[in-house]
């Protein structure tokens, strides 16, 4: 007669498949959690790109908020900022940089009332040598949305050489 000298093996019932879905579902979501949390935390650099420059005309947008531009004498410069809610206050100096054109705005398509959806534009000319900022600011981000100080305002300092 053959002895087994291993113990008794104690059979557990399986883990139900609701409890392992439901696992995975947390394993899942944490793992989540920690992409997310390590691409938002990290800190990036974001260098503010130079006027785009065609023909002679700088181009500038919201991202020369803050800036110092330099151009030279006779250089057109066009501001085209997104939303129709701005209002572009001109230069500080007209007899370095002067507003050559009314402001414009262009709509985009089928915009609800408040939202703001196009340009605001206004074309200026560096006219001699020295410093000017061109301004804009609105109160409005878009439909019964008030602007914060910082998207308020629009301020670049213009350098003509």
């Amino acid at each position: 007669m053959e002895q087994n000298f291993l113990p008794p093996v104690e059979k557990k019932p399986p883990v139900p498949l609701p409890i392992l879905v439901a696992g995975a579902f947390v394993i899942l979501a944490l793992s989540t959690l920690f992409w997310l949390t390590q691409i938002f935390s990290q800190k990036t650099e974001i260098k503010t790109p130079p006027p785009t420059t065609q023909g002679g005309v700088a181009i500038l947008t919201e991202n020369n908020n803050g800036k110092t531009v330099s151009v030279t004498v006779g250089t057109q410069i066009s501001l085209n900022l997104s939303s129709t809610l701005w209002t572009i206050g001109g230069s500080s100096d007209s007899s370095v940089v002067m507003q050559a054109q009314k402001q414009t705005t262009s709509s985009s398509g089928n915009c609800p009332p408040g939202v703001g959806c196009g340009f605001s534009t206004a074309n200026f000319t560096a006219l001699k040598k020295g410093t000017a900022q061109i301004s804009a600011s609105r109160t409005s981000c878009g439909e019964a949305v008030k602007c914060t100080p910082e998207q308020g305002s629009f301020k670049v300092t213009i350098e003509v050489n």
